[in-house]
């Protein structure tokens, strides 16, 4: 009678896949291109959360503008690469190379690479998201290379019948 957790939903999910498409998978490490989200060489501009702050967090358009806004009270660097990896802009994984913990405040406004913004004039207030975040937080995307843990499908049936 509770919501899962995000490991039990995974094992949920797992157990489903198997059932329904008979889904025999393995894991291997592989070598793969990845940002690296780093400190930039003048310091982060980040500045810690309240104590008291609750975490809330506001993604999305800014205004009439075609920038996103990103605004987060309490936000942890896994939160900001979350929001940064899903966003759908980049086309690598985003790895946590800063080395920062705790909770910051986060204000972010940067412009998506979106075709209809590239079918477009260029925008003067236009700020692509690696220039947002060195100039806005103080960080930077490096270009890396890291292995990762990747699922290999060894074998998948066509789902069974309800």
């Amino acid at each position: 009678d509770t919501v899962p957790t995000k490991d039990q939903f995974r094992q949920m999910m797992q157990a489903l896949l198997a059932d329904r498409f008979k889904l025999i998978v393995h894991r291997e490490m592989q070598e793969i291109p990845v940002y690296a989200l780093v400190v930039g060489k003048n310091g982060t501009k980040l500045k810690d959360s309240a104590p008291d702050a609750s975490p809330s967090a506001r993604i999305g358009p800014r205004g009439n503008s075609r920038n996103y806004q990103v605004t987060m009270t309490k936000a942890t660097m896994a939160d900001l690469i979350d929001v940064i990896d899903n966003s759908g802009f980049l086309d690598r994984p985003v790895h946590d190379k800063t080395g920062l913990t705790g909770t910051d405040g986060v204000n972010l406004t940067y412009s998506p690479d979106l075709r209809s913004n590239r079918e477009t004039e260029p925008d003067p207030n236009d700020v692509s998201l690696f220039l947002a975040l060195q100039d806005q937080l103080g960080l930077r995307l490096e270009q890396q290379k890291t292995m990762v843990e990747i699922y290999v499908v060894d074998h998948v049936d066509r789902p069974s019948r309800n």
